[in-house]
């Protein structure tokens, strides 16, 4: 019996807890929009790979945008949070690319599923009056 890397991954302790808040974010995000009146209470909000991304992303980087108050000098700061923002430049950069690759490659493999002709109807007769 092989396990993907994928299934070890998330058995363990921190990616679990790290997915159910991600699931949490989620979850809050479709509550809002009932309590705003955008969406019916039946409504749920199924997040694509990207808004997964996306979200991932945030909640890795805004702690560590937090952790750099912590650091004293304004040089180092600013540094730290110019690294930052160049790694999440280049994150967000990835994660277009790929997204759109994914995408291209997905529209090339699958044919274009064919639509039904509508079937012709015949013509309906008004009903017949009775005296």
């Amino acid at each position: 019996m092989k396990a993907t890397l994928r299934a070890r991954l998330t058995r363990l302790p921190p990616v679990r807890w790290f997915l159910a808040i991600e699931d949490g974010v989620f979850r809050l995000a479709g509550e809002a929009e009932y309590r705003l009146g955008i969406t019916p209470r039946t409504t749920k909000i199924v997040p694509g790979p990207f808004d997964r991304l996306v979200m991932r992303v945030v909640l890795l980087f805004v702690p560590v945008l937090l952790g750099t108050l912590v650091i004293t000098t304004g040089a180092t700061r600013t540094r730290a949070l110019l690294a930052i923002i160049g790694v999440a430049v280049l994150l967000f950069t990835a994660m277009w690319v790929i997204e759109g690759l994914r995408a291209e490659r997905d529209t090339t493999r699958r044919p274009p599923t064919p639509r039904p002709f509508a079937q012709p109807q015949p013509p309906r007769r008004p009903p017949a009056r009775r005296p």
